[in-house]
């Protein structure tokens, strides 16, 4: 994974986070939306790709668990009701601050996140929220072709998951409420090439 040059975490007067010094964006969307292509897009322009879910599952490997979605699931809801519903995002932010000695270039794109506490706080940093949507069934035909350990389960079982992260049945995880508090959200159900034409718009207004 490539890395990105930002400032290093400061605080101010009150106490709070420093506003990240470079180009950076936040991705959200739903299961199977292309969130992933998009990073993979904007990484192809020397963004560095941060996911909210490595924190999880690092976390999730320590507690001798799995990496299914349900397992995933349950450790993000532990450890946003031990430190906050902002906890993956506030961490996710550090970990581009600490790469400031080791890259040489400024851009990062935060991907996998999924509740509005998640958005406010990127946002408060300068980062420009991008949602992804498209529909129920691109999603489901997108994730049997990745094929990732949670990806393995049938069409009804995806429909209910996506359902509850959606709605915000699952503590912590309110997609719909993100992808609302988005600067922007586009569609994702035609080509590849579609979507990448969307992002390199986005990406020539915020590099203006």
């Amino acid at each position: 994974m490539s890395q990105t040059m930002t400032q290093p975490a400061q605080t101010n007067s009150n106490n709070s986070p420093v506003q990240l010094q470079s180009l950076t964006i936040g991705v959200v969307g739903e299961n199977g939306s292309g969130k992933s292509t998009v990073c993979n897009i904007l990484q192809k322009h020397h963004f560095n790709i941060i996911s909210l879910s490595d924190i999880v599952r690092k976390q999730a490997t320590l507690r001798n668990r799995d990496h299914s979605r349900d397992s995933l699931t349950e450790t993000a809801n532990e450890l946003k009701a031990a430190e906050g519903s902002a906890v993956l995002a506030i961490k996710s932010v550090e970990l581009a601050n600490s790469f400031q000695s080791e890259a040489d270039y400024k851009r990062t794109v935060f991907d996998s996140i999924r509740n509005k506490e998640e958005v406010d706080y990127l946002k408060s940093q300068g980062i420009y929220l991008i949602g992804i949507q498209a529909s129920l069934e691109s999603r489901f035909e997108r994730i049997k072709e990745r094929q990732r350990e949670s990806d393995h389960i049938d069409f009804e079982t995806f429909k209910k998951q996506c359902m509850r992260e959606y709605e915000g049945q699952s503590s912590g995880q309110n997609i719909k409420e993100a992808l609302n508090a988005c600067d922007e959200i586009i569609s994702n159900d035609g080509t590849q090439e579609n979507l990448e034409e969307k992002i390199l718009e986005i990406l020539k207004k915020l590099e203006k």
